[in-house]
């Protein structure tokens, strides 16, 4: 597996280098692909060659907000369009009174990187995600 390096990294709120934790699993190879995986999931590990791992998708970002951003727009930044931004702009949707996408929160709250995280960054506002709600009104306005 590969190593994890801290050097040069600027961690926020935190002076120095920071003592980081390792794994806390165990990690094996396993099939003919001879895949990483942790003892953790052991029947991950009989079935590993008939899954398919990205392994191209990498980021720097460490703190949870630019990370959110990162997965949600490809950009760690405010001001990109999400995932579901583009594929409405792309594909357009079917009706015309109904929302393109919506979006449903875990635990009733939002991420750390806010609302951004489904917005339409500089694309119209018409591409944006709909936020359905567990309380009240299900979708505001």
């Amino acid at each position: 597996m590969s190593s994890l390096t801290t050097r040069r990294q600027t961690f926020a709120f935190i002076r120095g280098i920071p003592m980081m934790m390792g794994p806390q699993a165990n990690f094996t190879q396993h099939g003919e692909s001879r895949t990483w995986v942790s003892d953790r999931m052991p029947h991950l590990s009989t079935i590993v060659d008939e899954l398919t791992f990205l392994r191209a998708v990498s980021t720097d970002q460490f703190n949870h907000a630019p990370a959110q951003l990162m997965v949600h727009t490809g950009s760690p930044r405010l001001g990109r369009p999400s995932l579901g931004s583009w594929v409405t702009y792309g594909l357009g949707t079917e009706n015309q009174n109904l929302p393109g996408f919506v979006v449903l929160t875990s635990g009733g709250h939002n991420p750390d990187a806010g609302k951004s995280v489904w917005g339409s960054g500089f694309l119209p506002s018409v591409y944006q995600g709909v936020q359905c709600r567990s309380e009240g009104d299900p979708v505001l306005f």
